[in-house]
């Protein structure tokens, strides 16, 4: 206990460094709020973690006088009452295996540097470990960002630049496994190069930075195997890296039944401008998918993990209704993390069983890469829990019963709505045209909508979205320049309009796949017309008319997309500039989306 006091001091010591420091946080703060999009936060992986490593241990009770018990670097703790890491737990922290998970990848780059500031005292991430305990046992699921950025400003970066955490979107199961490279497991389990090799990974996706460092974990488990075989006590040290290869593989695991980083782009410039609100978005309100099993859930995410969603009102009688300790979504996740474990088990007693005739997994993994993919789905078993990747070819991987149902069909196509919600969340760019018989008046507007100030999203019963009424909101800044002529048409004069406030969005929808959409924009800003300065008010409301022919134009490619909407103009608006100096002019224009 008196060392989590001494933690807790340097915590507020880093707090109050240098003014220099806390300068140079500012815009790592700021830019990491618009992109850091963690697919489960710290309490989230650190219980999925530790419950399915004690669900691997109640499994496993009846072999714990077994030759793998014997060798195992994970015990159980009566102290901290969880199954910890002797060896990483010297500083008065205890270190399970659902810590390991909830550092992963989000404050540390590899396993080996995990291990590294776990066993330096007072380093970065013992604070922050003991930050996140701080706040875990007061009730919440993990500290506030702002907090954790003051300890460790590389976690803003490691969100920004990794792109691993995530899916590739509209990307198949088989091409997230073409990633693989075989030659990467001996190089990841070299010290000298595990930096480079996971440079690489960083560029991959969830599915591949789990299934490769599940092999390399289970290549070290193999090799455990046979060195207790042989009797020596080298066993017992390639047996914990196996299993601290594997919480950080695990960690991305975990990663792959979010909601919101199946549905992201996975670039670093959609991080920055819009991937944090499409992740939100998602994890919130949950998207359709399916696993190989044929399993067909809403998938949620970080923050509403564990959550039961209204649960009453899918059921139509009291006695129907229960709340479960742990939601099927969460079994599922425990249980795809249990079975990552005990795969570890198998290859450890294979390794023993087999000695020198073990040929090493290294060895079995085909190079074709259809065979490759059934490989990996034969022998790593998590693989079978996980959401498939939106537009993965099911005949080839799928039994022909499940592969040619129309239900699993439609759950592996993309949300047809999904560029539909990306435009009306995220940050995005449109050009207006607005004209006026007053004066002759004519201007051009360029317009960026900015973030989201809160919606209110509904399904209806049925689980559409007919009847319902959705509301949107967030920022706007727009720059308008335009121009008076008098009747012969000369140009007599200009105005420029600079102005800010705040954009609203209602969708009613008719049918499930037709609404009736409403926008506003309500801006003040600065006019400078004919040599003069004035504040404005523009008050301005338009209709959305593509949404009422079901002209989804949100899916087409930008190519199409314009002039999509230029043939046949599908936002109508009317407005009013409101001058203090000049009386009031009304207009109308059109609206077109250009990137969203």
């Amino acid at each position: 206990m008196l060392k989590f006091k001494l933690s807790m001091k340097h915590i507020k010591s880093a707090n109050n460094n240098s003014i220099w420091f806390k300068l140079l946080l500012i815009p790592i703060v700021a830019f990491s709020s618009v992109n850091n999009s963690l697919a489960y936060n710290y309490g989230e992986h650190e219980d999925i973690g530790n419950k399915a490593m004690t669900l691997f241990f109640n499994q496993n009770k009846a072999s714990e006088s077994s030759t793998f018990q014997q060798y195992l670097p994970v015990n159980f703790d009566n102290t901290f009452n969880t199954y910890v890491f002797t060896n990483l737990s010297i500083h008065g922290f205890p270190i399970g295996y659902g810590t390991i998970n909830a550092l992963s990848g989000d404050h540390v780059e590899n396993p080996l540097k995990l291990e590294e500031q776990l066993l330096t005292q007072n380093s970065y991430l013992l604070k922050i470990v003991a930050l996140q305990n701080q706040y875990i046992s007061n009730g919440y699921s993990a500290a506030p960002d702002k907090e954790v950025f003051k300890l460790d400003a590389n976690y803003a970066v490691l969100a920004l630049k990794n792109l691993s955490h995530f899916y590739e979107y509209q990307k198949g199961l088989q091409e997230h496994i073409s990633d693989f490279k075989i030659e990467n497991i001996e190089n990841i389990i070299n010290p000298a190069l595990i930096e480079s090799v996971f440079k690489n990974l960083n560029g991959t996706n969830a599915i591949n930075v789990y299934i490769t460092l599940h092999t390399a974990a289970i290549y070290l488990a193999e090799i455990a195997g046979t060195e207790a075989k042989l009797g020596n006590s080298d066993a017992k040290r390639y047996l914990y890296y196996s299993f601290l290869y594997n919480g950080f593989a695990d960690h991305f695991l975990e990663d792959t039944f979010s909601a919101g980083h199946i549905l992201v782009n996975r670039t670093v410039f959609s991080s920055l401008v819009n991937n944090m609100p499409i992740h939100n978005f998602y994890c919130k309100y949950g998207t359709d998918v399916v696993n190989l099993n044929g399993e067909q859930w809403k998938e949620y995410g970080d923050g509403y993990y564990n959550q039961y969603h209204n649960r009453y009102t899918q059921v139509n009688d009291l006695q129907s209704l229960n709340y479960p300790t742990e939601t099927d979504e969460t079994k599922r996740i425990i249980n795809a993390v249990y079975i990552s474990i005990s795969e570890l088990k198998d290859a450890f007693e294979e390794g023993y069983q087999k000695n020198a005739t073990l040929q090493h997994i290294t060895k079995e993994i085909p190079t074709d890469p259809n065979a490759k993919t059934t490989f990996f789905i034969a022998n790593y078993k998590a693989l079978s829990l996980i959401p498939l990747p939106y537009n993965t070819q099911l005949k080839s991987i799928m039994p022909e019963s499940l592969a040619s149902n129309k239900s699993i069909e439609d759950a592996n196509k993309p949300p047809y709505y999904r560029n539909f919600i990306r435009s009306r969340i995220a940050n995005s760019f449109l050009m207006a045209g607005n004209s006026s018989t007053q004066r002759s008046y004519s201007s051009i507007e360029a317009r960026l909508n900015i973030g989201s100030l809160g919606n209110n999203y509904k399904i209806n019963k049925l689980g559409g979205k007919k009847g319902m009424l959705d509301s949107w909101y967030g920022y706007t800044i727009s720059y308008n320049i335009g121009r008076f002529a008098e009747k012969d048409g000369r140009a007599r004069s200009q105005n420029s309009i600079i102005k800010g406030g705040i954009r609203s969005n209602y969708d009613f929808w008719v049918t499930d796949k037709r609404f009736i959409g409403l926008y506003a924009y309500n801006e003040m800003g600065l006019q400078h017309r004919e040599g003069n300065y004035s504040y404005v008010y523009v008050p301005q409301i338009g209709i959305q008319l593509g949404s009422i022919f079901n002209i989804n134009y949100y899916n087409m490619p930008l190519m199409l997309r314009m002039p999509a909407q230029l043939l046949l103009p599908l936002k109508f608006h009317v407005g009013c500039i409101i001058s203090s100096k000049n009386a009031p002019i009304f207009y109308n224009g059109m609206e077109v989306d250009f990137i969203f």
